[in-house]
């Protein structure tokens, strides 16, 4: 069972010393799935406040988040680097960004993350373990962050590997802002 945010990001912030906070959002696109929803972000998006709030207690924010159906293997019409280009423009501060949501790369950058910082992995589901709610690519996924929040309403339903095995895995795991309303 996820916290709430306020209480639960709080107390997972005093006890991760605002290290590595998992933040999972819904890439979502527009109606007649439109693949260039990036451009659609706007700081009055519910998922920026929480992004905002995040950043401003100095957490290091790693988000996590899939789009689309790439069939567990790379595809570049299902790349989240326009979502983290977008995203640097709206919040009008650097964000990393990690080809890979596992291994070497994606540990380098999130070890390498000030205080505030921002990293944003590539495509959950351009591994096949993500929809198979696969423990082992959860452990991977657990080894970049302390503090679990999940914001993405239209896929915390689904017993994915970042939905369900980080949540167990990554105390506290708590609702976001937007799972809250």
């Amino acid at each position: 069972m996820l916290e709430s945010l306020p209480d639960g990001i709080h107390s997972g912030l005093n006890r991760a010393g605002a290290r590595g906070v998992f933040f999972y959002f819904r890439a979502r696109s527009p109606k007649g799935g439109n693949l260039h929803f990036w451009k659609y972000l706007d700081l009055r998006d519910q998922q920026m406040i929480d992004n905002r709030y995040l950043i401003e207690k100095r957490a290091r924010l790693v988000l996590l988040s899939h789009l689309g159906r790439p069939e567990g293997k790379p595809d570049p019409r299902y790349s989240l680097r326009p979502v983290a280009t977008r995203l640097e423009r709206l919040l009008r501060s650097p964000v990393a960004f990690a080809t890979d949501c596992v291994g070497p790369e994606a540990e380098g950058l999130a070890r390498s993350l000030a205080d505030g910082g921002v990293l944003m992995l590539e495509n959950l589901r351009f591994h096949a373990e993500e929809e198979k709610n696969d423990a082992a690519f959860a452990a991977r996924l657990a080894a970049l962050g302390e503090l679990y929040v999940n914001d993405a309403f239209g896929t915390a339903h689904r017993a994915h590997a970042s939905t369900e095995a980080l949540a167990r895995r990554v105390k506290p795991a708590v609702a976001g802002f937007l799972m809250q309303k």
